[in-house]
């Protein structure tokens, strides 16, 4: 059975004056407490939190190459859209792929889907065993209703159950996560970064060939 790497992503956002919107994504693994933050400007939420993804994907590699030896990577995140994506949708959106896009069961490209691609090239590329879990956000840790909240998204997210320290575990390091990327973009100068247009942001998709289904995701 393989050692695991696990880790926690999230991300922040926020919206400066001049109405630019900055993310900033997050990984930590918590084996060897290694954890990396990464600003976008001109972002999303969503964006944001594909990225954490990346981050913790390109951590475990750094990780796996070090110790010459492979690992199971667990993620958690508490960004359902990401989490399914990678897990529930990415079959159909596959499925209804037309002129290089991923498509929806209503015919519109996917979002963020350059990202999506990312990460499935990146694991396939580097020949990765990942699990991807689906965690609640912004858990009070001195709240029981709250964490048995956490513990019933958990159940209905990923199909079993979790330990109430387990639940409490994951809120934990989640909500660090979170609040370590909301201090980053506290001192974020809009000014230092060039504007990232929406032609920009999809220029992966470009003469994209599709990429082979991926199938080592973990049971």
């Amino acid at each position: 059975m393989l050692e695991t790497l696990e880790f926690y992503t999230d991300a922040s956002v926020k919206t400066f004056p001049d109405g630019r919107v900055f993310s900033c994504a997050g990984a930590f693994n918590l084996n060897t407490l290694e954890s990396s933050y990464v600003i976008s400007p001109d972002s999303t939420n969503n964006r944001g939190e594909l990225l954490g993804i990346y981050i913790a994907l390109k951590i475990a590699d750094s990780i796996i190459r070090r110790h010459r030896k492979n690992y199971k990577i667990v993620i958690y995140s508490d960004s359902q859209f990401s989490v399914y994506g990678l897990t529930r949708w990415l079959d159909g959106w596959v499925k209804y792929e037309r002129e290089g896009l991923w498509r929806g069961s209503n015919g519109k490209p996917v979002k963020n889907q350059e990202l999506f691609k990312l990460i499935m090239l990146f694991i396939e590329e580097h020949d990765l065993t990942v699990q991807f879990l689906h965690c609640k956000a912004h858990v009070c840790l001195t709240n029981n209703a709250d964490l048995q909240k956490a513990s019933r998204t958990f159940y209905e997210s990923n199909g079993y159950e979790i330990r109430p320290d387990e639940a409490y575990k994951i809120s934990y390091y989640n909500n660090m996560v979170d609040q370590q990327s909301r201090k980053y973009l506290e001192n974020v100068n809009p000014d230092m970064y060039p504007r990232v247009d929406n032609d920009s942001k999809m220029y992966v998709l470009r003469g994209y060939a599709p990429i082979k289904y991926m199938r080592s995701l973990a049971c």
